[in-house]
């Protein structure tokens, strides 16, 4: 390779890495700044789970407990990509509206409380 051929190849290396870092130094922040909302929704979406999981949990022997009616209202919107876990809150919101069960009949108490055990349970599952 002669010396004008080398003098060429290095201008032109020289230039493209003068663009990579000028995209790079653009980019960059965005990246940077896009990386970490999106990190910080995974954790807030992660403690809006747990702080809901908490709830049930506390005041899983007091059915009437306002906290955790609250609570069990916001299954379908905290949980929204978990179908396990709406699947498992519909089985239980289902025994808790069926009219065999209502007033302690036919072992209401005890499926009622296995259905929420099962909810429960979906719910601590960690998730990948």
């Amino acid at each position: 390779m002669d010396a004008k051929t080398q003098i060429i190849i290095t201008a032109i290396v020289q230039i493209v890495v003068g663009i990579v870092t000028v995209v790079a130094l653009i980019l960059g922040p965005r990246w940077a700044v896009k990386l970490s909302e999106a990190e910080q929704s995974k954790r807030e979406s992660r403690n809006r789970r747990l702080s809901l999981f908490q709830v049930l949990m506390a005041c899983r022997k007091d059915p009437f407990n306002m906290e955790r009616v609250k609570a069990l209202a916001q299954i379908d919107i905290v949980f929204y990509d978990q179908p396990k876990v709406r699947q498992k809150w519909d089985e239980y919101y289902a025994a808790l509206n069926d009219p065999n069960y209502v007033g302690g009949k036919n072992d209401g108490l005890n499926v009622w409380a296995r259905k929420q055990n099962y909810l429960l349970a979906e719910m601590a599952t960690p998730r990948a």
